[in-house]
Parts: C-alpha cells; structure tokens; sequence
C-alpha cells in the first residue's frame, strides 16, 4: 500500500512539474475569457447538478431526506454505529445525492 501511494504522489508530482515547466516556457494556451466563450459552455457551466437527496443519521439509523424536506422519505435499517469512521463523519455532514440511481448506489455502498 506504501509503495502505491508513493508512485501516486511521484506521478503527482511530475505532473506539476511539467505543468510548471510548460507554463515558464510559454507553451500553454491562454485560456478564453468569459466574453470569448461560447454562451452554451458558459450556461453548461451554472447548470450544474444540484443534490436532489441528502443521507443523514436519524436516530442511529441511514435516512435518506429530499434537500427541501425537513423529514425523511426513506427511513433504512443500516446502522450508523457499523459504519466506517469515514462514513459515519460524512452522513453527519449529509451525503449527497444528484439522482436516484446515485442513491441507490449509496445505499448500496453503506449496507455492504
């Protein structure tokens, strides 16, 4: 596992420095101000995916609330004292979903 994160960061940190190389030496274009970019990439830009679900814990329990609600619309039994340390963070923070099918996939995550 070491070894991975090792070679990770070395990738990473090639990667800044041939960014940094190209950068001193002209070679990278100039990015197009907001003026110059077509209307249709700037309106792809503000449109985009907003959560539509958010999982928190309710009572030692995953429940899954819509943004706008103030109560759950899926009370699950997957118990928040089993999960992961990370998880058990993210869900009092609220996870987030943009769909249906990223939810499912988060429950799915979460009970496994």
């Amino acid at each position: 596992m070491k070894r991975i994160l090792k070679i990770s960061a070395l990738g990473a940190f090639t990667a800044l420095a041939v960014t940094l190389a190209a950068l001193s030496a002209g070679a990278l274009k100039k990015t197009a101000s907001a003026s110059e970019r077509p209307a249709a990439a700037i309106a792809a830009v503000s449109e985009e995916p907003q959560a539509k679900y958010i999982l928190r814990n309710r009572g030692g329990f995953v429940a899954v609330y819509e943004v706008t609600g103030a109560d759950p619309i899926i009370e699950t039994e997957i118990e928040v004292e089993f999960l992961r340390e990370y998880d058990r963070r993210a869900l009092e923070a609220g996870m987030e979903a943009r769909d249906y099918s990223e939810l499912q996939q988060l429950l799915e995550d979460l009970s496994n």
